[in-house]
Order: structure tokens, then C-alpha cells, then sequence
């Protein structure tokens, strides 16, 4: 795939002298680069996210739980303590 990044002149001259010392194109020493700073990052961890229930097991009557419109309009009666 070809895309557009932007490199500092310096190290972009430094690339292409280690990429000509090695025999390598620069784009496949830029690859091999990348793939081995990848290759040394640590695996992010996966976030637990805690999903917070409500008693009752119902929505009010009326409510359509599907509809946006439905859903604001109870929330605001909500905060109107209603």
C-alpha cells in the first residue's frame, strides 16, 4: 500500500544511507524498521469496561427503549423527578 508520511530531513538522509550500506531500498528498510519498533512495544491492554444495571427490569410505561426520542424525553422527566 502506498501512503504519505512526513520525515524529518535528517533522519530521512540517515535512512537512505543505512537502507544504501545495507543494500536495502528505502522502503524496505523503513519497513523492516518498522516492523522491528513494533515488534518491541508492549501489547496494549484490553480495557474492562463495567456495564452499570438498574433494578426494576423494565422501562416506564410508554417508553420505547429503541427510540432516541423516547429514551431523552424519560431522562429528562428523570431529572424533573417525575
Amino acid at each position: 500500500m502506498r501512503t504519505t508520511v512526513t520525515i524529518d530531513d535528517v533522519l530521512l538522509e540517515q535512512a537512505k544511507r543505512r537502507a544504501t550500506s545495507a543494500g536495502a531500498t528505502l522502503s524496505s528498510y523503513l519497513k523492516d524498521a518498522l516492523r522491528q519498533r513494533l515488534a518491541t512495544l508492549p501489547t496494549p491492554a484490553s480495557r474492562t469496561v463495567e456495564l452499570i444495571t438498574m433494578s426494576g427490569g423494565r422501562p416506564r410505561p410508554g417508553v420505547d427503549l429503541p427510540s432516541c426520542h423516547d429514551l431523552l424525553e424519560a431522562m429528562d422527566l428523570e431529572d424533573l423527578n417525575w
